[in-house]
């Protein structure tokens, strides 16, 4: 029988943030826009507050899959990320790699987050971005800070004016050099009828006086999806061909091709391409790029994307293509806790609770899933986790004991093979 003690309830309540996807705009945090593709449609799914505690990556070697790495999601008390932990796999057990922390203001605006990786022994800072902003909640600067000679020093800014209602018009780049800040880009977005960016204008700072460097213009469809960017490069006295996206949508106005174009011997040539397909639920389904080799397209990399039963990504299969085949690359797997005023689900994995109630030690029987790897979290009713841990090998019993918490009634959730079950525990003093 394996036992396990829980010691230490967390303040941190596990969570996930999922991002829409914009393919122009430049995310500053680079853990939060990773993935987190949950659904590719407009429509608002009944499950949409289903909150993801975890991330497991395993990397395909000698003939078959190892675990890589790990990220874990916490958020505070108001639901607000908090924590982000990445850990690695070395063959034998879990090392600690990168952890980010957050902080947000009363509005959930994003006001800090700093990274650290671990070096040694230790903890050694990383890099750290802060936010503020105006009445309307609109972001005016980014600042990012370097840690270097045992101190964080400035590194960049980003400053962002808006008109009058509340449209980002201008963003202004600029480095920190000897002790002051200097201009290093400027762009301007200009908008058509339907508020829809129309113009981009991007300047490069020269010595004393802005220069134009390029100008984007945006096309738009009928129901206004974007179908064409044209990027144009500042050749004086005129513009000249840069590069060119173009875009084929669905009837539901998704994406389903993309092809970008650079300027090679003056004429436009393919350069890479991305196709996507979606299931009958309008979920991605599958993506692949590819890049063009003189005269023919040539695959690159392909994902597979597959939705558990409450319509939350939870499997990511990444293929390379080698040798004229698709050859298994990176593979991740999405762990899911749900709301706290959801406090039973539909046991797709089955599991029995003896006894219960409980004065404080009780079985898991996980007969089904014996000498395989489950996820367990225990969860108050109010959403708070009170443990969570991964990659456990089931036994037929698995002992826990919780005798060390306050008496009430306590959510036990098991993940896995991607089934999900969930029942509640009465523990009594």
């Amino acid at each position: 029988m394996k036992k396990f003690f829980l010691i230490a309830a967390t303040s941190l309540v596990q969570f996930t943030l999922f991002s829409q996807i914009d393919i122009y705009r430049e995310y500053d945090d680079p853990i939060e826009h990773e993935v987190e593709i949950k659904k590719t449609t407009t429509n608002k799914s009944f499950f949409e507050d289903d909150l993801l505690i975890a991330r497991r990556t395993d990397s395909f070697e000698e003939f078959e899959f190892a675990l890589s790495d790990s990220t874990e999601y916490y958020y505070d008390e108001n639901n607000f990320l908090a924590l982000v932990v990445n850990l690695q796999f070395d063959g034998t057990q879990w090392n600690d790699w990168i952890q980010t922390f957050y902080e947000h203001d009363n509005n959930g605006n994003r006001i800090l987050f700093y990274r650290q990786r671990w070096i040694g022994q230790d903890w050694v800072n990383d890099f750290e971005y802060s936010y503020n902003y105006d009445e309307n909640n609109n972001r005016l600067h980014q600042t990012i800070k370097r840690w270097m000679e045992e101190e964080w020093q400035y590194d960049r800014k980003t400053s962002y004016s808006y008109d009058g209602e509340n449209k980002l018009i201008t963003i202004l780049n600029q480095d920190y050099e000897l002790d002051q800040w200097v201009n290093q880009r400027k762009d301007t977005l200009i908008y058509n009828d339907n508020n829809l960016r129309s113009e981009q204008l991007t300047d490069i700072w020269s010595l004393t006086e802005w220069k134009p460097h390029f100008k984007t213009t945006f096309l738009y469809n009928d129901q206004n999806y974007l179908i064409e960017s044209d990027q144009r490069r500042w050749n004086d006295p005129d513009w000249g061909p840069f590069i060119r996206y173009r875009f084929t949508r669905d009837d539901e106005g998704r994406a389903i091709l993309e092809i970008r174009e650079s300027i090679l011997n003056g004429e436009y040539e393919n350069q890479t391409k991305r196709e996507w397909t979606y299931d009958n639920n309008g979920f991605l389904q599958e993506d692949y790029f590819s890049r063009w080799d003189s005269i023919m397209w040539v695959f690159d990399i392909s994902r597979y994307y597959t939705y558990d039963e409450r319509e939350n990504l939870s499997y990511r299969l990444l293929k390379s293509w080698v040798d004229d085949d698709w050859e298994d690359d990176i593979q991740s797997f999405y762990y899911y806790r749900f709301p706290s005023n959801q406090t039973e689900i539909e046991n797709v994995l089955d599991f029995k609770i003896t006894p219960n109630p409980s004065h404080g030690k009780f079985n898991l029987a996980l007969n089904e899933f014996t000498n395989k790897e489950i996820e367990i979290s225990i969860l108050s009713l109010d959403g708070k986790l009170i443990f969570h841990t991964l990659d456990i090998l089931a036994e037929e019993s698995t002992e826990i004991n919780i005798s060390h918490l306050n008496a009430g009634v306590y959510l036990i959730q098991i993940l896995s093979d991607h089934k999900i079950g969930s029942k509640k525990l009465v523990l009594q003093n």
